[in-house]
């Protein structure tokens, strides 16, 4: 009605019925009694704002896990902090935890952050504290595809572990050796996930300690915070054991 050009998107819809976006330009042609026509022009836009949107859930959330690694880092940082007793001992079990933590977020970009096998996880947690000996870790389960975060939570677990067997138990002798073990359990409201970590052939198992490092609380207390896992260590004499419980719809893709 202003007879000024025009510039906006609406839906259209194909001969078959399905929807896409156009950009609409329109342009009024003037002569002297006024407009004598329009010209106009539709461009499809729905491939343009598709990956509009998906760049935007992108940036939120590569924020998201930016703030959670951060927030995961200082945690690991106060905890070790409290349980170092010199400078040098916090910066070796501080570095370690932070390749870990490095090893985790690798795995997971080499899949696009789509999830992470488990047992790529467990080789790649283990694997470093066994001294390259494969045939010192044993790892038996189905396939299971883990959730990012999930991974990331397990992971440091599963490092934990190994890194308390390769300073104290079965990996710090040569005759020692680790099995991971896990499979699905069907249940009643839940289907669970059931881990066992088993050492052998290690050194003998004191009995269960009064104070618990940060490893072993991360284990019992950090998965139950994150993963809602329930988690039960045995320090048996003939190796120690950590059996770990998980709802299977808060870990699985």
């Amino acid at each position: 009605m202003a007879g000024r050009p025009f510039r906006g998107e609406t839906l259209n819809y194909r001969k078959d019925g399905t929807e896409y976006l156009v950009e609409w330009l329109m342009t009024p042609v003037l002569t002297g009694a006024g407009i004598s026509r329009w010209i106009a022009a539709q461009r499809d836009v729905t491939e343009t704002r598709r990956t509009e949107r998906q760049r935007l859930r992108l940036a939120a959330e590569v924020n998201h896990r930016v703030n959670n690694t951060l927030a995961a880092v200082q945690s690991v940082a106060a905890q070790t902090a409290r349980r170092a007793e010199t400078a040098v001992e916090f910066k070796a079990a501080f570095q370690e935890r932070l390749r870990a933590l490095a090893r985790v977020h690798r795995l997971l970009a080499r899949h696009h952050w789509a999830g992470a096998s488990l047992a790529e996880l467990a080789a790649t947690q283990v694997a470093p504290h066994a001294g390259g000996d494969g045939s010192r870790l044993l790892v038996t389960g189905p396939e299971v595809s883990l959730r990012p975060g999930a991974a990331v939570a397990l992971g440091m677990a599963l490092a934990e572990l190994a890194a308390n067997a390769a300073k104290h138990g079965a990996l710090s002798v040569a005759s020692g050796h680790v099995r991971l073990q896990w499979h699905v359990e069907p249940g009643a409201p839940l289907d669970r996930l059931c881990l066992r970590w088993t050492e052998r052939d290690g050194p003998p198992v004191p009995e269960m300690p009064r104070r618990r490092g940060f490893g072993f609380r991360f284990v019992e207390h950090g998965l139950a915070h994150e993963l809602r896992a329930e988690t039960r260590l045995a320090f048996e004499r003939a190796g120690f054991q950590c059996q770990i419980l998980l709802p299977l719809n808060a870990v699985r893709v």
